[in-house]
């Protein structure tokens, strides 16, 4: 670029820019936490149909739901109801033959007074050295 060319860029208002290009290669793919609602749905023995009348949507729609579990909003959270398990529970597996099933701490607290909660929350923390 020449000087007169720099003039005419400064006459113009218009100011010269880099164009990086895009890294070559894969893009990290995107980590989600995992989501059991097919699983809990199978060992329950609930078909996808009844999950689809429960909810008022056709059967497509719920294996949808299934596939992309992160667009379920707070309506169909039903759909525990349906399986029969609480909506917590779809964040764990289902326990395999032999073994106890997972609950959340929040399951655990559910039956707790409310003014027994921090102290079994504090205990909870110490027993997982948190």
């Amino acid at each position: 670029m020449t000087t007169a060319d720099t003039r005419l860029i400064r006459q113009c208002s218009i100011v010269p820019v880099m164009v990086t290009q895009k890294p070559k290669g894969k893009a990290a793919p995107i980590k989600r936490r995992s989501f059991y609602l097919r699983e809990w749905r199978k060992y329950m023995g609930t078909k996808a149909t009844e999950c689809a009348e429960a909810l008022d949507i056709e059967r497509e729609s719920y294996y949808r739901l299934e596939r992309e579990w992160w667009t379920i909003n707070a309506g169909e959270q039903d759909m525990a109801k349906a399986i029969g398990v609480k909506p917590s529970q779809f964040w764990f597996p289902p326990p395999k033959e032999g073994q106890q099933e997972r609950i959340s701490v929040e399951e655990l607290l559910d039956d707790i007074p409310e003014n027994m909660r921090p102290a079994a929350l504090l205990a909870l923390r110490g027993m997982a050295g948190k």
